[in-house]
């Protein structure tokens, strides 16, 4: 799995503004968070974004958003990363990008059925 830092890389190199953190951290403050859903003592388990301009969340596997998401965040519930593989910290930057431009269709169509991550 990628670290915090190595996440916290991939969003300074996409120019998204925003921070990591731990789930229990939530902070609508900041206008973008990828979220990992361990903590300090069990550590990292699986990482999830949070667009609070447009109002969005997003977890590779698809599900809903945890409990400290406001409920009018708007969410999909597709499954795009394989329980397999530990990606799902590119995949939170990569939805942020697209976010941020406003342009989730987009983000949606990268997988498509010649990927072999995307989980049906």
């Amino acid at each position: 799995m990628i670290t915090k830092d190595q996440v916290q890389q991939l969003l300074d190199a996409l120019n998204i503004k925003g921070n990591v953190a731990w789930s229990m951290d939530f902070d609508m403050s900041q206008p973008n968070q990828v979220l990992n859903m361990g903590n300090g003592l069990i550590g990292g388990t699986h990482w999830v974004a949070v667009d609070n301009v447009h109002k969005r969340y997003f977890d590779p596997f698809g599900l809903p958003p945890v409990p400290s998401i406001p409920k009018d965040y708007d969410w999909y519930p597709l499954q795009i990363q394989n329980i397999r593989y530990g990606h799902c910290g590119q995949y939170c930057a990569l939805f942020l990008y697209y976010s941020q431009k406003n342009n989730i269709a987009e983000f949606y169509n990268i997988f498509d059925e010649a990927s072999d991550d995307l989980v049906r």
